[in-house]
């Protein structure tokens, strides 16, 4: 399935959907990168604002981002932009719950596709150190950190 009939598929985000990063902020955009030029995007959705009034008290995550290559499924990759330090780890983390909560219940195209990880991007550089337990939290989370998303 493509991204595209993923978002398509699932009836809370189906008009959500743009085609490459356009749903990201513009200032957004230049923190996203593809891991390989063999990689192409297809397509994202502000999942933020696409579900901000039907869950207008949770902690929602800001963007999902359809990825692929020519001959392979293509994957989803979940992408928070928020300020990096180590007072907002568990809420990064409640943000990751609460999505992979709302995948498994209203989400199930999604779930199926090829998974590209969710990652924090930071606003203004990373203020988390290195070996230190929130770092830990994030690695048990399975949340990478830092300044640009290297998806693909």
């Amino acid at each position: 399935m493509t991204f595209e009939a993923a978002v398509r598929a699932t009836p809370e985000i189906r008009n959500g959907y743009y085609p490459g990063l356009r749903a990201l902020k513009g200032e957004h955009r230049t923190k996203v990168t593809r891991k390989t030029t063999q990689c192409s995007w297809r397509g994202s959705v502000d999942m933020d604002a696409d579900l901000a009034a039907r869950y207008p008290n949770d902690a929602r995550w800001d963007y999902a981002i359809g990825f692929g290559y020519q001959s392979r499924q293509d994957g989803v990759a979940f992408v928070e932009v928020h300020h990096a330090s180590s007072s907002e780890v568990e809420t990064v983390i409640r943000k990751k719950d609460w999505l992979t909560g709302w995948v498994a219940r209203s989400a199930p195209s999604l779930r199926g596709m090829a998974p590209g990880g969710f990652h924090w991007v930071s606003t203004d550089g990373v203020h988390i150190p290195q070996g230190s337990r929130q770092r830990r939290r994030l690695a048990l989370s399975g949340i990478t950190v830092g300044s640009m998303a290297r998806i693909g």
